[in-house]
């Protein structure tokens, strides 16, 4: 009996052993499923967030609304997105067959000459309305149409000139993967009074890492005009286009008072505005100009006396030259007729001497 008491407990143990083990499983996969389930809602919450920000980004361009002191920025910089050429040839292989009539515009990047076409676009019939001068990159896609995502900031931060050095750009609108329609960079975000000036007077030459750097009343045309979609074709032509190269106003760096902003950009507080602040500029700029044409009249009139001078030295020199031959053809001539006068003599000498011999010859031969 003792014996059979064991056996019974022994089955109930593997039995209840058994029962827990398949009560762990179930709980574990039960656990799963809710985690992944949760997972998908946040995808999915966050991709409606997305969403509702692009709409909300396309309703303001559409109706170019330009909310006072509004900021829209990113923390991750938008040019350090990865497999962006990937993503470019996937694209221009998808645009390939496309006639993009479909788009109010069309724009047109010439790497070559560095500027921006934007075409009205109607029934396929393009006609050029503006023309505007930007810097391209090394990175800038040479050739290729893509179009213009839902993807667009007021401030957008970039990868600057060093390693973990960023930079901002205003007006940022995105054309493919990291490369960008913005403003020529600032040092601080949100602040139009830090504009990396030197940079600006690089407008109209390849300047960029990648992107297509503007002026800022350019940067936001396209920001507030171009809708999404619009196709943006890049290619290469000494030619700059129909509407030609628009000449940049050149900041002068001397002039602290308006060399951090922008010429174009029409904030109120931007110094440019005002132009008694680009006065002292431009009268130092024409003293200097002055001062310069001055020394170089100073210097030309020296040049002049210096040149007078040596032709005189020369002059004189020669006229010495001419003299010395002279007194020595003098002194040749006066030495020559001593010489034949002294010859003469010689000769009077001599035909005395023989008329003397031949009188006493012959008065010897009277005697005899």
């Amino acid at each position: 009996m003792k014996k059979r008491k064991f056996k019974l407990d022994k089955n109930k143990r593997n039995t209840i052993v058994i029962v827990a083990i398949i009560i762990a499983i179930v709980s574990v996969l039960f656990i799963k499923y809710n985690l992944k389930k949760e997972e998908n809602l946040e995808v999915s919450s966050l991709e409606n967030t997305i969403e509702n920000d692009n709409e909300v980004i396309e309703e303001n361009v559409i109706s170019n609304e330009i909310i006072e002191n509004e900021i829209v920025t990113n923390d991750v910089p938008l040019d350090s997105l990865q497999n962006e050429k990937v993503t470019e040839q996937k694209e221009a292989e998808k645009n390939k067959n496309q006639n993009f009539n479909d788009s109010k515009y069309y724009i047109k990047v010439n790497n070559q000459c560095n500027v921006v076409t934007i075409y009205k676009n109607e029934s396929g019939i393009r006609t050029p309305l503006k023309a505007m001068t930007c810097s391209i990159g090394t990175a800038t896609p040479k050739s290729g149409v893509y179009r213009i995502p839902a993807r667009r900031f007021v401030w957008g931060t970039l990868f600057g000139h060093g390693p973990y050095k960023y930079v901002y750009g205003h007006y940022v609108t995105t054309i493919v993967g990291n490369i960008l329609f913005h403003s020529v960079p600032y040092t601080e975000n949100g602040n139009p009074a830090s504009l990396e000036y030197l940079e600006y007077n690089k407008l109209g030459t390849k300047a960029s890492a990648g992107c297509v750097r503007l002026a800022v009343k350019d940067s936001k045309w396209i920001y507030y005009n171009i809708p999404d979609g619009t196709p943006v074709e890049f290619y290469s032509d000494s030619n700059p286009g129909p509407l030609g190269k628009p000449s940049t106003t050149k900041i002068p760096v001397d002039n602290e008072k308006v060399r951090n902003w922008d010429p174009t950009d029409d904030d109120k507080n931007n110094p440019w505005l005002n132009k008694a602040n680009l006065t002292n500029s431009n009268t130092k700029q024409d003293n200097n100009t002055n001062q310069n044409n001055e020394i170089k009249q100073n210097n030309n009139i020296k040049q002049d006396n210096d040149t007078k001078q040596n032709n005189t030295t020369e002059q004189n020199n020669t006229t010495k030259q001419d003299n010395d031959t002279k007194q020595i053809e003098n002194n040749t001539d006066s030495n020559n007729t001593k010489t034949e006068e002294k010859n003469d003599k010689n000769s009077t000498t001599n035909e005395k001497q023989n008329t003397d011999a031949k009188i006493k010859n012959t008065e010897s031969e009277n005697n005899i």
